[in-house]
């Protein structure tokens, strides 16, 4: 990584880092740029890129002088910049390729054509510009670099050199890596997230209480009591979507890591493990959110918990073969592969039981959504699950019971 300074006090940073990355959930992003960070400097700026995120890390701060000439030169999708430098043997070389920066550098000279040969084997055809007495030509001619007619697409000699009078603008500038990532706005985005879910489980609370029945004198004494009060419990559907923003929010802990995750009837608690945050910071965090830490000797458990409603009771007990079936049918549409075993049956008076064992191995937490809109409808109760978690995929078990007769 060069640095090169200009007359007017104007610093450029040469030869960054760039990598583009293509990650959909916004904590693993956040994530993963901050480790690149870590190996690659701390200063960085961030662009929207080919559908995903352009990241650009250095370890000194300045401007992106490849991407203020691209710019300056129209954004051409395939670019060849070569100026010479008053003073000096060498070669300012910007080589843009597919809308990306490849190559920001200087080179000598006598080794540009060394340096550059690698450009003669690529499919492309480059907008060429060329300042100065450089040894570059559009044609073949001794002792001086060209490119293949085929990979011309055009060749223009400018009459005033770029990098003494082009403007930088201030989105050029590298940034800190924690205020680069801040104008990703990657954290509001999962708030805005966790806020429409509440709303949404609000929102259903209050229909629920709307279209329930009162309750009838007598109950008590009602022999489908206990089959009733089973199904009486969240629908499975409410309890795994609480979960699957849960684990959002317990990934936008800052510093800290979610490892382990088991929940029921909508209250999770997830085993944190630091990646850098000391625990003061982690209890800091948890009391300005109004949420329960515990420290413990293997890090830190994080308690969520989602109001979910009950579901209206019953009026009859079902037929529990064809609820079973229906159950391993429409999860094998979500869980492709044998995911799925059929436990035990218990007795329990007037119905049975049956328990169903769900398993995950490297699932999004998107999938539980699905796999509760499958399951929606059907009289079945969620008992529980237990889950690792590794990048964001889960690896365990969800229990469910079929109930009926």
């Amino acid at each position: 990584m060069a640095i090169l300074r200009r007359d007017d006090g104007v610093q450029f940073v040469l030869q960054p880092y760039r990598e583009l990355l293509h990650l959909k959930n916004k904590s693993l992003l956040k994530k993963e740029l901050q480790h690149l960070s870590e190996n690659h400097g701390n200063y960085a700026r961030i662009f929207k890129k080919n559908g995903g995120y352009e990241a650009v890390f250095a370890r000194d701060s300045g401007f992106l002088l490849g991407e203020a000439i691209w710019q300056h030169l129209g954004q051409p999708n395939d670019l060849l910049y070569i100026e010479s430098l008053p003073g000096k043997q060498q070669a300012l070389v910007v080589m843009v390729h597919d809308n990306m920066v490849h190559l920001d550098t200087l080179i000598d000279y006598a080794s540009l054509t060394e340096e550059l040969a690698f450009l003669q084997a690529e499919n492309t055809r480059f907008a060429v510009y060329v300042y100065g007495d450089v040894p570059v030509s559009e044609r073949p001619e001794a002792g001086k670099f060209n490119l293949e007619e085929a990979q011309i697409k055009s060749f223009t000699r400018l009459h005033a050199p770029l990098y003494n009078t082009i403007t930088m603008t201030p989105t050029l500038r590298l940034l800190s890596t924690e205020r680069a990532i801040a104008e990703l706005n990657l954290d509001k985005n999962a708030y805005i997230a966790l806020v429409t879910t509440a709303i949404i489980l609000i929102l259903v609370i209050i229909i629920w209480r709307w279209q329930a029945s009162p309750a009838v004198p007598g109950q008590d004494q009602n022999p489908l009591l206990t089959y009733q009060t089973a199904l009486q419990s969240p629908a499975p559907a409410a309890q795994l979507n609480a979960l699957a923003a849960q684990i959002i929010q317990a990934y936008n802990v800052p510093g800290w890591i979610p490892t382990k995750v088991s929940f029921a009837n909508g209250s999770a608690q997830f085993e944190l493990h630091t990646i850098g945050s000391p625990l003061t910071g982690l209890l800091q965090w948890a009391q300005t959110n109004n949420l329960e830490v515990q420290l413990t000797s293997n890090g830190a458990l994080l308690s969520l918990a989602t109001p979910l409603p009950a579901r209206a009771a019953p009026t009859a007990i079902v037929n529990a073969q064809p609820v079973l079936a229906a159950v391993v049918d429409r999860l094998s549409q979500v869980l492709p592969g044998n995911n799925i075993k059929i436990g035990v049956t218990t007795p329990h008076g007037i119905y049975q039981e049956t328990r169903v064992t769900i398993n995950l191995t490297n699932t999004a937490p998107q999938v539980l959504t699905y796999m509760g809109s499958a399951l929606a409808q059907l009289p079945i109760a969620l008992s529980s699950g237990t889950f690792s978690l590794n990048s964001g995929l889960l690896s365990g078990t969800i229990q469910l019971s079929v109930l009926g007769n």
